[in-house]
């Protein structure tokens, strides 16, 4: 028997968000390898120097790239808010424009958060 149409949406609708949780817990744990990697350095024997600057170096250039892919997020957003701004400003266009605004902010923290580990 097939499933209803909405039965499959939400079945859809679980493998995202599944997903996009995996997303987010493979971006912290590389955050937090990347840190440990960058402690152990100095402590570590000569005989394992090279391997773990050469996985510093894959995970730092990880972060750069999620640096790049936040400026053009905010760059993206601020195109929106222009244009929400060219709209006649009723009281959804506001919350959006708030939304959009709150959104900047986090990704700007981000951003900050990023560059102070690297």
């Amino acid at each position: 028997m097939t499933d209803s149409y909405g039965i499959s949406v939400a079945k859809y609708d679980m493998k995202i968000k599944k997903l996009l949780q995996d997303i987010a817990n493979d971006e912290e744990i590389k955050i937090k390898q990347y840190i440990d990697l960058k402690e152990f350095l100095p402590k570590c024997s000569e005989r394992y120097k090279k391997d773990i600057i050469l996985l510093l170096d894959e995970r730092k250039l990880y972060l750069q790239y999620k640096i790049q892919d936040k400026e053009r997020q905010i760059e993206a957003l601020l195109k929106v808010l222009d244009y929400l701004n060219t709209l006649e400003k009723n009281k959804q266009c506001k919350s959006h424009i708030q939304e959009i605004l709150d959104k900047i902010t986090e990704l700007q923290n981000e951003i900050t958060m990023l560059r102070t580990i690297i």
